[in-house]
């Protein structure tokens, strides 16, 4: 065994120690961050435990279909998305009475039964690789970026004094909208049942999902909750991807930073993460997403079942952000033009 065959084995850890460690780790730091957002503790634990119960779930799902150990980076920002999609899905498809529940279960369900199920075929992949640049890079990316938009713990105040006049004013619709489709489901309430195009609310459809699995107290999810999940998932995937492309060990801590602090076109916020609209929030981190599983399809032209895959972020990106579609049409059109220098 050559040396670099040594050093890689040693470097991926063994089975679900690593899977158990990175969720109770990331859970742990999740819920703390959320707590010293201004989040009640027990509202905190909760919303991190869902979302990291569908994070597993869903990062095992996505590894099962790479066919391939995967870091620990893409394993989080990958799942990150996958929850996202997973609550779009139940708040859209199931009646109110069953969502609390189907959020809880549902998916950790169909990742335990693939698992037993085709136990022999994904056993060899079932690790977690510990790619220090990549996670390294990605953490401080998150870290700089809650850094930079500190102030909006402040100026989205939690507490009972509050100071609503603070809160951007469309930042109200956006909970009143969430409200009127956890409270009525998304095509009965008074708020979209008259609308002829339901313009980019399938962000509102999410933040139900966690509001009915949670029931938090309002603006958590959409202050709090959100924002810092788009956060990390975009730093985890930036950083993954660039890992990819490059040999550089700067690149990928340069991509997380800049997808996670740097300005886009036309907003006058001057963060990446809009915590004003959380359409914007989420739909980066998707569009992110998007354009990987393009670059791994160009890549790996026998993985067709990615099609699916993409069809479906597809859908759901354009119902977040309709804007975005001329991004995502992009990165289908182009995707081999990207390239780091070695």
């Amino acid at each position: 065994m050559s040396q670099q065959s040594r050093m890689r084995q040693f470097m991926t850890v063994k089975t679900w120690p690593t899977y158990a460690a990175t969720s109770v780790g990331a859970n742990i730091v999740l819920s703390a961050l959320l707590a010293f957002s201004g989040v009640d503790a027990t509202q905190a634990v909760k919303l991190s435990t869902l979302l990291m119960v569908n994070v597993v779930a869903t990062g095992l799902l996505w590894q099962a279909w790479r066919q391939t150990v995967i870091s620990i980076a893409e394993f989080l920002g990958v799942g990150i998305v996958g929850a996202v999609v997973v609550g779009l899905c139940i708040a859209l498809l199931l009646p109110a009475s069953l969502i609390p529940i189907s959020f809880w279960i549902l998916t950790p369900l169909v990742a335990f039964l693939l698992v037993i199920i085709r136990r022999e075929k994904i056993r060899p992949i079932l690790r977690l690789e510990f790619d220090s640049v990549t996670l390294y890079s990605a953490l401080v990316a998150i870290a700089v970026s809650l850094f930079l938009n500190r102030i909006q713990f402040t100026r989205y105040g939690l507490d009972n004094q509050a100071d609503y006049t603070q809160y951007h004013p469309d930042l109200l619709f956006h909970q009143a909208l969430t409200n009127a489709i956890t409270q009525s489901g998304v095509g009965q309430n008074g708020l979209m049942s008259d609308w002829p195009i339901r313009y980019h609310w399938f962000s509102h459809a999410v933040a139900s999902a966690f509001e009915q699995g949670t029931n938090p107290s309002s603006f958590v999810v959409l202050t709090r909750l959100l924002p810092i999940i788009a956060i990390c998932s975009m730093a985890f995937l930036g950083a993954t991807w660039s890992r990819m492309l490059t040999k550089q060990k700067w690149v990928p801590l340069v991509v997380a930073l800049t997808l996670t602090t740097g300005k886009f076109v036309g907003d006058s916020a001057g963060v990446q993460v809009n915590w004003d609209s959380p359409s914007q929030t989420l739909s980066i981190p998707l569009l992110i997403f998007a354009c990987f599983v393009t670059y791994l399809l160009c890549n790996h032209p026998s993985r067709w079942p990615s099609v699916a895959v993409l069809a479906t972020i597809s859908f759901v990106l354009v119902g977040l952000k309709d804007q975005h579609r001329i991004c995502l049409l992009n990165s289908h059109v182009c995707p081999r033009d990207v390239r780091f220098v070695n």
